[in-house]
């Protein structure tokens, strides 16, 4: 088994709707992982986000089918295989110092990333290398969980008059999330085929395109 690790750097805030119709204060509340209740992007987004953005850059159909499956007359499995995008930090305010915020790694997301890294990839030291890059502070769960995540509220307007009023819950921007990707067939090849068109770019996941939402950086690891 060959896998590919990847940091999605959210450059704009974040909205995967949950897709649950719910009667609180928040009308679209976002995805979270089922154990930990972090933030996250279910492998059925991820996948396909990135194939809306290799359909985008116009790679050959074949390509894009041998990776990410067809679903043409004769369907097939793709041989790649997306886990979903798990948190690894988000921005808490900073109550010392001249700046604003901290890029605040709950204690559990640090436990999980080291398990999938070394499951996967059969390392122990990315995340030092990760922590070092990009300035992260490991915090307790609890100080993690006392801050809530950012509500918006979003309006639509017919002549200037508002008709419908809502409430969404939003990712941050300069929060990160990680991402694994993993080919059964020991088939590196395409996993650096793959590494080639998506290193270093800008991938849109989750909803609100048209508002710029879900602008997310991914750098290989």
């Amino acid at each position: 088994m060959k896998a590919k690790a990847y940091i999605l750097e959210c450059l704009t805030n974040l909205h995967v709707g949950n897709g649950e119709v719910n009667f609180n204060v928040i009308d679209n509340e976002i995805e979270r992982d089922a154990v930990t209740n972090f933030p996250t992007i279910n492998s059925s987004g991820v996948k396909g986000a990135l194939r809306e953005f290799f359909e985008h850059k116009k790679i050959d159909k074949d390509v894009i089918d041998t990776i990410f499956g067809s679903s043409d007359r004769e369907t097939s499995q793709g041989q790649l295989k997306f886990l979903s995008a798990n948190l690894l930090a988000q921005p808490l305010p900073e109550t010392a110092g001249d700046k604003p915020y901290k890029l605040a790694v709950p204690q559990e997301a640090a436990t999980q990333f080291q398990v999938l890294t070394e499951t996967f990839l059969c390392t122990s030291s990315l995340f030092k290398d990760i922590e070092k890059n990009y300035n992260l502070q490991i915090v307790s769960n609890d100080e993690y969980e006392a801050h809530d995540l950012p509500v918006l509220a979003r309006n639509c307007l017919n002549n200037g008059k508002s008709e419908n009023l809502w409430y969404e819950e939003v990712v941050p921007h300069k929060t990160i999330f990680y991402l694994i990707v993993v080919s059964q067939y020991d088939n590196l090849e395409l996993l650096n085929q793959f590494d080639q068109v998506v290193a270093n770019q800008v991938v849109q996941f989750g909803a609100n395109a048209s508002i710029g939402y879900g602008l997310c950086k991914m750098t290989g690891l």
